[in-house]
C-alpha cells in the first residue's frame, strides 16, 4: 500500500483518452452511474470528498491486489502450489490443450475469470468499507452494489453514499500508476491465453496517513 497526496495522481489523468477507451470497449459505458460519462474526473472526486469529509489535508492510499493465476488453472496444486480457498470457491472451469510437450495453452471459462475478479473486488471493498466514516474507497471495476444499476432505467442511484468508482472511471491511467508506484506492469487477458496474474488497483481517499494509522 502506498500513501500519497492526491495531487500526485493528476499526472496520470487523461480524460479524453481514457473515456474514449471506455466508450469503445466497455459495456458499462453510459449504463452505470459509477462509469463514464457520469463518473467525475479524479480532481473533482477529490474536491467532493474533501467537502463531504471536511478534509483539510487529504491523502490517497493506493493498493494493488494480485492473484497468481497459476493457483487456479492447470492443476497447479499437483506442483505444490497452495490456493486461496475463498477464491477457489468461485468455481473456475478450465480446459488445457497441449500444443507441445512443454507448453500448455490454458483456456479459462470467461465466467470463471469474472467470478475471480468479482471476488477480488469484494475483498478490496471489504477492506475499506468499515472505514467509510473516515474516507471514500475507490475500487477496481464498476460498482456492484446493485445487480442492475438504476442508470439503465434513467433513475437515480439507490445507494449514492455507497457507490464506488474505479480509478479508470475517474479517467486515470492504471497501467502508468501500477508501474510508477509498484514497479509492476499490468498484464491483460488477450482472449486466448491466461496472464500470469490477475490484478486489481484501488485506493482510499482519507485525511489520515498510513503512518498515523499504524502508530
Amino acid at each position: 500500500m502506498v500513501d500519497i497526496e492526491p495531487e500526485e495522481l493528476t499526472r496520470f489523468m487523461y480524460p479524453d483518452q481514457v473515456e474514449a477507451l471506455c466508450k469503445g470497449g466497455c459495456p458499462n459505458y453510459r449504463v452505470r452511474w459509477s462509469c463514464p460519462p457520469f463518473a467525475p474526473l479524479f480532481t473533482d472526486f477529490v474536491l467532493q470528498g474533501q467537502r463531504s469529509l471536511h478534509l483539510s489535508r487529504p491523502r490517497f492510499w493506493l493498493i494493488l491486489e494480485n492473484v497468481a493465476t497459476a493457483q487456479f488453472f492447470n492443476g497447479m496444486s499437483d506442483h505444490g502450489c497452495s490456493a486461496d480457498k475463498t477464491l477457489l470457491e468461485t468455481g473456475i472451469d478450465v480446459k488445457t490443450e497441449t500444443v507441445s510437450e512443454s507448453v500448455p495453452v490454458i483456456t479459462p471459462d470467461l465466467d470463471g475469470m469474472t467470478r475471480i475478479f468479482v471476488r477480488m473486488k469484494e475483498l478490496l471493498d471489504d477492506l475499506f468499507d468499515p472505514m467509510r466514516p473516515w474516507g471514500i474507497p475507490v475500487s477496481g471495476g464498476t460498482c456492484l452494489r446493485c445487480s442492475v444499476c438504476q442508470c439503465q432505467m434513467n433513475k437515480p442511484c439507490l445507494h449514492p453514499e455507497r457507490m464506488s468508482y474505479s480509478l479508470e472511471a475517474l479517467r486515470l491511467n492504471v497501467e502508468e500508476i501500477a508501474e510508477y508506484y509498484f514497479d509492476q506492469r499490468l498484464t491483460w487477458f488477450d482472449g486466448k491465453t491466461v496472464p500470469p496474474r490477475l490484478s486489481l488497483l484501488g485506493g482510499f481517499l482519507t485525511g489520515c496517513t498510513l503512518e498515523n494509522l499504524f502508530s
